[in-house]
């Protein structure tokens, strides 16, 4: 935070994509506050946060799908491979960040002072496209990302918010 403590005016707009997954709630707390006091009066917050876990499924993909695939599908698509010759498939696991609902991030926002000018649910198939299964489908299957963008709406991975600092402290 020194970087951010060393500014030293205020800025009408600050967009802040593809970073609050990265902290945890007292970090995204103190992110918050620190914006605050970043903007000028009126000012604009623009963030997004990925991976929504308010909706049920998405948290069924995250929570169950994924896992099971990572633990049954791809060891035996490896073992499958290798008995042909080729390559194994590699699973990798690493922690994928935090994830919140939308009512947290308003929440926290509020709490620094911000209130939600705007918010909008968007990209609809970047949850899917973490399946290999997913992908192998889309390959084989023409109309089946149609199908998955529908049920992609059910679970937006990306969520835009816009926050606004009060013009005067209220």
């Amino acid at each position: 935070w020194a970087a951010v403590d060393a500014i030293d005016k205020r800025f009408d707009v600050v967009i802040a994509l593809s970073f609050i997954y990265l902290l945890d709630e007292a970090n995204l707390r103190l992110f918050f506050t620190r914006m605050a006091e970043t903007l000028a009066p009126g000012g604009v917050l623009l963030l997004d946060s990925p991976g929504a876990p308010d909706a049920p499924l998405g948290n069924f993909w995250h929570g169950v799908c994924l896992p099971i695939e990572a633990h049954l599908v791809r060891p035996a698509l490896s073992l499958y491979r290798r008995m042909r010759g080729r390559p194994r498939v590699v699973v990798e696991t690493k922690h994928h960040g935090f994830r919140y609902k939308s009512a947290e991030i308003i929440q926290l926002a509020a709490g620094a002072g911000f209130h939600l000018e705007a918010f909008e649910p968007m990209d609809f198939e970047n949850e899917w496209s973490r399946s290999i299964v997913y992908r192998y489908l889309l390959q084989r299957v023409a109309p089946i990302r149609r199908v998955f963008l529908m049920l992609g709406r059910r679970m937006p991975y990306v969520r835009m918010y816009a926050l606004r600092k009060p013009l005067h402290r209220t």
